[in-house]
């Protein structure tokens, strides 16, 4: 008896051992499915967690450290507001700007005058009208942590810009003092469908002030017929309310790099946000107007 009750122990054991490995690829460890040009490597529940508040192109230029805070998080929610701006401008023969008029207006306006495309550019007569249509996005995405929000700008050409020169965007958290670290920042430049330059905090292109905000200069590619930039900032803040605002400047004439990256980032700046220091560089930009997001309270209103 004593011998059976052993073999029936064994044999149980035996079993148990055998399911327990023949079932362990339950808990495998998920394959890598995407991996960005940052060098982050997602599983495909990850990137989908991502997608429910980023975009394809973000996710495309997120940091390591931004991806970490996001990636595994189920309840990412994203919300925002976007603004139609059609800016008409003035140059002379020398490419100085004469005067710009800058005009909100929905989204139908801005569609039918992407359908019926009437730009007056004059090329042997001055002074030359070129009319830009814009669409200026901003998100505010949060997790399981309100603590950690990212805000996204996003620019997108409805028409492509006859002058291509140095643009600067840019975010403003309005906070009390923060800290940005490099490795939450992030930004892209889009052309023709494809990514052709990413930005992380490290970049020389990249200006971040501490308590101010951060700003990407980046030159504008010839030719082409879609464009769209894009900038990400992380910031680990619990202030309620909670206010960030965005500006996206288009330099009407050329614009050097270097000059391009000479200002300061505050409420009085072009859009709310980019003060150029030299006062002939700012007459260079468009002065198109910018947007904000506000969180209160649990809840975020955009304007």
């Amino acid at each position: 008896m004593k011998n059976l009750k052993t073999k029936i122990l064994a044999f149980g054991l035996l079993a148990l051992t055998f399911g327990f490995f023949g079932t362990t690829h339950v808990f495998a460890k998920e394959k890598p499915f995407y991996t960005n040009m940052n060098g982050v490597k997602l599983t495909e529940t990850q990137y989908n967690n991502l997608a429910k508040a980023f975009s394809n192109d973000t996710i495309a230029t997120l940091t390591q450290n931004m991806a970490n805070i996001f990636k595994d998080d189920e309840t990412l929610a994203s919300r925002g507001y976007s603004k139609y701006v059609r800016v008409d401008t003035l140059t002379d023969f020398l490419g100085n700007v004469i005067s710009t008029t800058e005009t909100e207006v929905t989204e139908k306006e801005a569609l039918d005058y992407i359908a019926n495309q009437n730009d007056l550019i004059i090329p042997f007569g001055y002074p030359v009208h070129q009319t830009a249509m814009k669409r200026l996005t901003i998100n505010v995405t949060t997790g399981i942590s309100y603590t950690y929000k990212t805000i996204t700008l996003i620019n997108e050409w409805l028409s492509m810009p006859v002058t291509r020169s140095n643009d600067v965007i840019a975010i403003r958290p309005d906070v009390p003092s923060f800290t940005i670290n490099i490795g939450n920042i992030s930004g892209y430049l889009k052309h023709n469908g494809t990514i052709v330059q990413s930005y992380t905090g490290s970049h020389s292109n990249v200006r971040n002030i501490n308590n101010q905000g951060v700003g990407i200069s980046m030159p504008l590619p010839t030719g082409g017929s879609t464009m769209s930039n894009g900038m990400s900032l992380l910031l680990i803040s619990g202030a309620d309310p909670f206010r960030a605002y965005g500006s996206f400047q288009h330099a009407q004439s050329a614009v050097t790099l270097a000059d391009s990256k000479v200002y300061n980032i505050n409420s009085n700046g072009l859009g709310g946000v980019l003060d150029f220091t030299n006062s002939t560089t700012r007459a260079k930009y468009d002065a198109m107007q910018g947007v904000w997001c506000e969180w209160s309270l649990g809840t975020l209103s955009c304007n």
